[in-house]
């Protein structure tokens, strides 16, 4: 293990997380009472792999920092991997902090996957529920995420179908944004009981039936319950709430 104070030695990965502004005043509180406890990891050539936050903190408090190198460099097509999987002190990963690294890296697929969900202003969590890898995220946070010609035809499909009933009526406005609402419909558009896929001419009749059996509510749970209750209304073959 070794010590600097001279931070401009070490350097930050563009696809890297931004600092955390919150976690990193409270390691400043933490080292200003016990002192830089847990060195940071950085590359053979001076970047930081895990510990920027603590870089940060150590930085404004004008302290040593310790660091331990690993033999790799900032140009290993590994490090990505790398990065991602080190969480010594740090949150863990989410799948937006996925999101953003392979995007930053240039994997065309997630770039577009992005795109997608900003221009049609839905979370990333529903564009996952769309693309049909909201229940198993292991390829996406490994980089193996495929939005190709099969997988963008779904999506497109689904989301036509998410957007005809968001903006189904005026009356609609105030909640057509609101992600617990996106969300339930993701759920009821994706959903199967059985042998028992969502038929979406079944949902746009029943709905014109019962427009007004939407409206604001406080959980995507609630929202959930009415758009199912259109769905199934008046049938015996019904997709069940998951």
């Amino acid at each position: 293990m070794q010590t600097t104070n001279d931070y401009s030695k070490i350097n930050f990965l563009y696809y890297n997380r931004k600092v955390d502004e919150t976690n990193k005043r409270k390691l400043m509180q933490s080292m200003r009472d016990l002192g830089f406890l847990i060195p940071v990891i950085l590359t053979k050539d001076m970047f930081v792999i895990d510990g920027q936050n603590r870089v940060k903190a150590a930085e404004e408090l004008k302290i040593d920092i310790k660091y331990i190198q690993l033999e790799i460099k900032s140009d290993d097509k590994k490090l990505p991997a790398i990065v991602s999987r080190l969480n010594t002190t740090s949150r863990n990963w989410t799948s937006q902090d996925y999101l953003n690294l392979y995007v930053n890296l240039g994997y065309e697929n997630y770039i577009a996957f992005k795109v997608c969900i900003e221009e049609n202003k839905i979370t990333l969590s529903a564009g996952l529920w769309l693309h049909g890898s909201a229940k198993n995220q292991v390829s996406f946070r490994n980089g193996l995420f495929k939005f190709d010609n099969g997988e963008l035809e779904m999506f497109n499909i689904r989301l036509k179908y998410l957007n005809d009933i968001r903006y189904y009526e005026d009356r609609y406005t105030d909640i057509a944004n609101d992600n617990r609402f996106i969300q339930a419909i993701t759920r009821l558009i994706t959903a199967n009981h059985g042998s028992q896929e969502y038929n979406h001419d079944t949902m746009m009749t029943k709905l014109s039936k019962m427009p007004t059996r939407i409206g604001k509510r406080a959980q995507t749970r609630d929202y959930m319950e009415d758009l199912f209750f259109i769905y199934n209304y008046g049938t015996k073959k019904r997709i069940l709430v998951a």
